[in-house]
């Protein structure tokens, strides 16, 4: 019996076609990795930001009878339900927009991001 050597053997025509689509999904997986770096990157460096909120209203139920013991005394006009308005921004990144505060949290923690974000 003659021994099968690497030089001697036939490569089957699927088994190189699997292993070349294998190599072709890693350099798109490399490709898109570095597009996603990139479009972080450059969120990143823009900080471009939005506020959002608005009014609140606690206890927006009836207003109390005159005959009520207690008088609550709200924020703005005299004897409505108590109120006030609450603000936040948020920083657009690639894939949604997030609280400034846990994005700035964040590029605080890990130095690689806070010198992005120095620029």
């Amino acid at each position: 019996m003659v021994p099968v050597t690497a030089s001697r053997r036939r490569v089957n025509p699927a088994a190189r076609q699997e292993v070349a689509d294998g190599l072709v999904s890693i350099r798109q997986q490399q490709r898109d990795a570095r597009a996603e770096a990139e479009a972080w990157y450059r969120a990143l460096q823009a900080w471009d930001t939005a506020r959002e909120g608005g009014e609140i209203v606690v206890g927006a139920g009836p207003r109390p009878s005159k005959t009520s013991r207690m008088q609550v005394v709200g924020i703005g006009q005299y004897g409505g339900p108590p109120g006030g308005a609450i603000w936040y921004t948020k920083v657009r990144l690639p894939h949604a927009w997030v609280s400034e505060s846990a994005v700035a949290a964040l590029c605080n923690t890990d130095p690689l991001l806070g010198r992005i974000r120095e620029g």
